[in-house]
């Protein structure tokens, strides 16, 4: 009889490189999984709610000029800060406005907000970002009524391809720089905290790159917005309308990004951070409606 040939071969062994290919890759995709969970983010699911909308708490003639950007919290008050340098304080338990000013001497971007340690006249002293520009630390003795700056911190800036911003370590009295080094990766410098004492006759203290402590670099943020520390997790804000916005976890310890979570579905701009209780506090721009800023929380205890 005559003998067939075995078609099927060529197939079989195209099926088992396929295979062979595709098992490769499972063990390494199992492989980095693994590596990545002793960096895995350990804590609530970072859930947003709904906390209030500042333009139902402003009362009508109060004129709110400016984007929303830094937010900072000290005991039951909230303080919302504007580009230009407008500030509107809420009660965090109330839900009620208290007051609204221009910050004395700084028209800056305002981009973010962190309370520090050394005391000034109501609260601690408070470091606001100027972010554009000479990239300055307006360390600021802020009141419910006002606030005046009491030094400015500056930073010589090697690394930085962009703008830049502060945030605070209170318990270890740090200060980090963080802000672009590439349109995907953003650049944490680690400096001991300034006080007062450090001032220069201008009141003023100037950074250098050996002043820094630490550095690293954090892939995976376009946009930065944002900023706060607590315990060893930094919270960072990232994006605008129409590109995605996000909340990023950074482990401090590990310097590893080790949550992202997705704030498309709150259509807005994510902007100042801050920390209170359990909760991580968040406040987004409504673009082109400076007074409509809206709070959210997440649960992080």
């Amino acid at each position: 009889r005559s003998e067939m040939k075995d078609v099927t071969l060529p197939y079989s062994k195209t099926l088992k490189t396929m295979l062979k290919k595709i098992f490769t890759a499972l063990t390494v995709a199992l492989f980095f999984g693994l590596m990545a969970s002793a960096q895995e983010y350990k804590g609530p699911e970072l859930t947003p709610e709904f906390v209030c909308d500042l333009g139902k708490l402003t009362p009508d003639n109060v004129k709110v000029k400016g984007a929303t950007q830094g937010f900072a919290i000290c005991g039951k008050y909230g303080f919302v800060f504007h580009d230009k340098g407008q500030c509107v304080v809420i009660d965090m338990k109330k839900n009620k406005f208290v007051s609204t000013f221009m910050l004395e001497g700084n028209k800056s971007h305002c981009n973010n907000a962190s309370f520090g340690v050394e005391k000034g006249s109501e609260f601690p002293l408070l470091y606001i970002s100027g972010c554009k520009g000479d990239h300055c630390c307006y360390v600021t003795d802020i009141t419910l009524d006002g606030g005046t700056i009491v030094q400015k911190l500056f930073h010589t800036g090697e690394g930085y391809t962009g703008s830049f911003d502060w945030f605070i370590d209170r318990k270890n009295k740090i200060i980090y720089t963080y802000g672009s080094s590439g349109e995907m990766r953003k650049l944490i410098k680690k400096f001991r905290l300034p006080t007062l004492k450090d001032s220069d006759e201008n009141g003023e203290v100037h950074l250098t790159q050996d002043d820094a402590l630490d550095e690293f670099y954090v892939p995976g943020i376009k946009i930065y917005q944002g900023s706060v520390l607590n315990g060893h997790y930094a919270y960072l804000g990232d994006g605008y309308p129409p590109h995605d916005r996000l909340l990023h976890v950074v482990d401090m310890n590990t310097k590893t990004l080790v949550k992202t979570v997705n704030l498309n579905d709150l259509h807005h701009e994510p902007e100042g951070v801050d920390v209170k209780g359990k909760w991580l506090y968040m406040v987004l721009h409504v673009s082109r409606q400076p007074r409509d800023g809206q709070i959210y929380r997440f649960r992080i205890k």
